[in-house]
Protein backbone atom coordinates (compact mmCIF):
# COMPACT_ATOMS: atom_id res chain seq x y z
CA UNK A 1 0.00 0.00 0.00
CA UNK A 2 0.98 2.94 -1.06
CA UNK A 3 2.25 6.00 1.44
CA UNK A 4 1.38 8.70 -0.44
CA UNK A 5 -1.42 11.67 -0.36
CA UNK A 6 -4.29 10.87 -2.15
CA UNK A 7 -6.72 13.52 -0.30
CA UNK A 8 -9.75 13.89 -2.18
CA UNK A 9 -10.65 17.84 -2.55
CA UNK A 10 -12.75 19.03 0.01
CA UNK A 11 -12.23 16.21 2.52
CA UNK A 12 -9.93 16.06 4.94
CA UNK A 13 -11.08 12.42 6.87
CA UNK A 14 -11.68 9.42 5.40
CA UNK A 15 -14.62 8.11 8.22
CA UNK A 16 -18.43 7.62 7.36
CA UNK A 17 -20.12 10.11 9.45
CA UNK A 18 -21.49 7.46 11.38
CA UNK A 19 -17.98 5.79 12.08
CA UNK A 20 -16.79 9.06 12.77
CA UNK A 21 -19.46 10.25 15.51
CA UNK A 22 -19.15 6.64 17.08
CA UNK A 23 -15.12 7.12 17.42
CA UNK A 24 -15.93 11.04 19.11
CA UNK A 25 -18.01 9.15 21.68
CA UNK A 26 -15.86 5.95 22.31
CA UNK A 27 -12.55 8.23 22.46
CA UNK A 28 -14.47 10.57 25.06
CA UNK A 29 -13.66 8.64 28.68
CA UNK A 30 -10.00 8.70 26.91
CA UNK A 31 -9.99 12.87 26.61
CA UNK A 32 -11.41 13.06 29.98
CA UNK A 33 -9.08 11.15 31.56
CA UNK A 34 -6.11 11.72 29.71
CA UNK A 35 -6.94 14.87 27.16
CA UNK A 36 -4.56 15.58 23.86
CA UNK A 37 -6.47 12.47 22.00
CA UNK A 38 -6.20 13.05 18.09
CA UNK A 39 -6.73 11.18 15.35
CA UNK A 40 -3.27 10.94 13.06
CA UNK A 41 -2.27 9.38 10.12
CA UNK A 42 -3.61 7.50 6.74
CA UNK A 43 -6.85 7.67 7.46
CA UNK A 44 -6.62 11.59 7.04
CA UNK A 45 -4.37 10.95 4.17
CA UNK A 46 -6.64 8.47 1.59
CA UNK A 47 -9.86 7.11 1.72
CA UNK A 48 -7.81 3.23 1.11
CA UNK A 49 -6.27 3.16 4.92
CA UNK A 50 -5.44 0.68 6.68
CA UNK A 51 -6.35 1.49 10.35
CA UNK A 52 -7.46 4.19 12.24
CA UNK A 53 -4.39 5.97 14.34
CA UNK A 54 -5.62 7.32 17.50
CA UNK A 55 -2.53 9.15 19.69
CA UNK A 56 -2.54 10.16 23.76
CA UNK A 57 -0.45 12.73 23.71
CA UNK A 58 0.73 13.12 27.41
CA UNK A 59 2.80 15.04 29.10
CA UNK A 60 6.55 13.51 29.67
CA UNK A 61 6.60 13.41 33.86
CA UNK A 62 2.62 12.16 33.55
CA UNK A 63 4.02 8.83 30.87
CA UNK A 64 6.77 8.30 33.17
CA UNK A 65 5.23 7.82 36.00
CA UNK A 66 2.54 5.81 34.38
CA UNK A 67 5.08 4.10 32.60
CA UNK A 68 8.05 4.17 34.82
CA UNK A 69 10.06 1.81 33.02
CA UNK A 70 10.45 3.43 29.75
CA UNK A 71 12.43 5.85 30.89
CA UNK A 72 15.76 5.70 29.46
CA UNK A 73 14.82 3.68 26.60
CA UNK A 74 15.13 5.41 23.26
CA UNK A 75 12.19 5.78 21.15
CA UNK A 76 12.24 5.40 17.30
CA UNK A 77 10.17 6.61 14.55
CA UNK A 78 8.66 3.29 13.88
CA UNK A 79 7.84 2.88 17.49
CA UNK A 80 8.02 -1.24 18.33
CA UNK A 81 9.60 0.25 21.85
CA UNK A 82 5.99 -0.77 23.62
CA UNK A 83 7.33 -4.63 23.93
CA UNK A 84 9.56 -3.13 26.94
CA UNK A 85 7.11 -1.94 28.87
CA UNK A 86 4.61 -4.47 29.39
CA UNK A 87 2.20 -1.90 31.18
CA UNK A 88 2.27 0.42 27.90
CA UNK A 89 1.99 -2.18 25.60
CA UNK A 90 -1.12 -3.71 27.96
CA UNK A 91 -3.21 -0.77 28.04
CA UNK A 92 -2.33 0.16 23.79
CA UNK A 93 -3.86 -3.09 23.33
CA UNK A 94 -6.57 -3.36 25.68
CA UNK A 95 -7.60 0.19 24.64
CA UNK A 96 -7.38 -0.35 21.10
CA UNK A 97 -9.52 -3.30 21.57
CA UNK A 98 -12.08 -1.99 22.89
CA UNK A 99 -11.85 1.27 20.79
CA UNK A 100 -12.67 -1.14 17.74
CA UNK A 101 -15.93 -3.18 19.55
CA UNK A 102 -17.42 -0.13 20.94
CA UNK A 103 -17.17 0.73 16.91
CA UNK A 104 -19.18 -1.90 16.44
CA UNK A 105 -17.63 -1.98 12.87
CA UNK A 106 -14.87 -3.51 11.30
CA UNK A 107 -12.29 -0.47 11.64
CA UNK A 108 -8.98 -1.58 12.67
CA UNK A 109 -8.33 0.67 15.97
CA UNK A 110 -4.26 1.67 16.69
CA UNK A 111 -4.30 3.20 19.79
CA UNK A 112 -1.02 4.20 21.81
CA UNK A 113 -0.12 6.63 24.48
CA UNK A 114 3.22 9.07 23.43
CA UNK A 115 5.39 11.26 24.95
CA UNK A 116 4.23 14.79 24.23
CA UNK A 117 7.79 15.93 23.33
CA UNK A 118 8.21 12.47 21.28
CA UNK A 119 5.32 13.25 19.58
CA UNK A 120 6.08 16.53 18.71
CA UNK A 121 9.57 16.26 17.97
CA UNK A 122 9.42 12.91 15.73
CA UNK A 123 5.69 13.61 14.30
CA UNK A 124 5.60 17.29 14.79
CA UNK A 125 2.42 19.44 12.75
CA UNK A 126 5.02 20.35 9.70
CA UNK A 127 3.89 16.80 8.19
CA UNK A 128 1.69 15.04 9.99
CA UNK A 129 -1.59 16.64 10.57
CA UNK A 130 -3.61 15.49 13.93
CA UNK A 131 -7.40 15.96 14.32
CA UNK A 132 -8.37 15.97 18.02
CA UNK A 133 -11.05 13.33 18.97
CA UNK A 134 -13.17 12.97 22.02
CA UNK A 135 -13.67 16.35 22.91
CA UNK A 136 -17.45 17.28 24.18
CA UNK A 137 -19.05 19.86 22.73
CA UNK A 138 -20.46 22.47 25.53
CA UNK A 139 -24.29 23.09 25.19
CA UNK A 140 -25.36 26.94 25.01
CA UNK A 141 -26.53 26.70 28.79
CA UNK A 142 -22.72 25.65 29.30
CA UNK A 143 -20.74 28.28 27.31
CA UNK A 144 -23.11 31.25 28.54
CA UNK A 145 -22.36 30.26 32.73
CA UNK A 146 -18.66 30.18 31.36
CA UNK A 147 -18.82 33.86 30.32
Amino acid sequence: MSETDDRVPGRSIYLSVSQLYNLRLACRPIWESYGNVFLVGSVLKRPNFRDVDIRCMIEDEVYYAMFPQSKGVRETKGGGNEFLHPRLLLLNVSISSWLASVMASKLEIDFQFQRMSHANDVYGADHHTRVPIGLRYLTVEEEDARR
